[in-house]
């Protein structure tokens, strides 16, 4: 059967039911045709345009039949578009972006979904995150592909990082702030964050933590500082929402992201 494919180009015109039937017979097939050589002519790992059911099946497979080559290339594919750091997330493609034969944001809980069931540890934080980075009306939305348990333990995850926003954006500056460093470049008589506060920044519960980096909080809320006295508040408001990403695999109660890098170094030198 896999002969009869004619390049990849052919594979990717094929709509999505029948790309879901020929891998299920090519799946009966592995063990004797030795699939992932064949596979990997057509399969690229760099290719935004792989439709989004071949990816979801090649990463059952791979994992089924332990092909550890193909289970690597297609985690890595999906890391581009799903990073381990907060830094590279925020850079990343957004929800709008063209991959995988539709937009990324409806990527995100196929995907969500498939690493669970293959219990691909490296993959769940970040896409988590990507799932539960909505209003609950735009989760259940997009989410008819999990089942009400997993939706409701999805759920239950996401309202500990709501509780980690909130705790960002009180409407008080913490006490640590409020104490005038020696090194403080403030040249107001009196130390403007001993008064200074945030207006408003409750609304902000509601944005992407992608959205609530330090200069956008300080921009928005922060009132009564100086420009230099900003600046100490945005490299606070950072540091705070790293520690909330950093964060991420424990709400989803996984392993750190170092031990998961760890686990994804091991897989590169296959």
């Amino acid at each position: 059967m896999l002969g009869q494919v004619k390049g990849w180009e052919r594979m990717r015109c094929t709509k999505g039911c029948r790309w879901l039937r020929w891998l299920g017979t090519m799946e009966r097939m592995l063990p004797a045709c030795y699939a992932p050589f064949s596979i990997t002519s057509y399969y690229h790992r760099d290719a935004d345009n792989t439709p989004l059911e071949v990816v979801v099946a090649l990463l059952r497979l791979g994992t089924k039949y332990d092909f550890k080559g193909l289970r690597r290339d297609v985690i890595l594919q999906i890391l581009k578009y799903y990073p381990m750091s907060l830094c590279e997330f925020e850079t990343a493609v957004d929800d709008h972006y063209a991959l995988f034969g539709t937009t990324r944001r409806a990527c995100n809980f196929p995907l969500f979904a498939e690493a669970l069931a293959t219990n691909t540890a490296v993959l769940l934080p970040s896409l988590f995150f990507a799932c539960s980075d909505y209003e609950i009306p735009d989760i259940f939305e997009d989410a008819k592909c999990l089942t009400r348990d997993l939706i409701s333990k999805l759920l239950v995850r996401r309202e500990r990082i709501v509780l980690a926003k909130a705790q960002l954006v009180s409407t008080d500056l913490p006490e640590c702030l409020r104490e005038k460093p020696c090194n403080s470049s403030c040249r107001k008589e009196e130390f403007c964050l001993k008064n200074a506060f945030y207006s408003g920044s409750r609304a902000s519960c509601t944005q992407s933590l992608l959205q609530m980096s330090g200069r956008w909080m300080v921009k928005k809320y922060l009132r009564g500082a100086c420009e230099s006295c900003e600046s100490v508040v945005m490299k606070f408001v950072d540091s705070r929402r790293q520690k909330v990403w950093d964060d991420i695999p424990c709400y989803s109660l996984l392993p750190s992201w170092e031990e998961l890098r760890r686990e994804l170094g091991a897989m590169t030198w296959y």
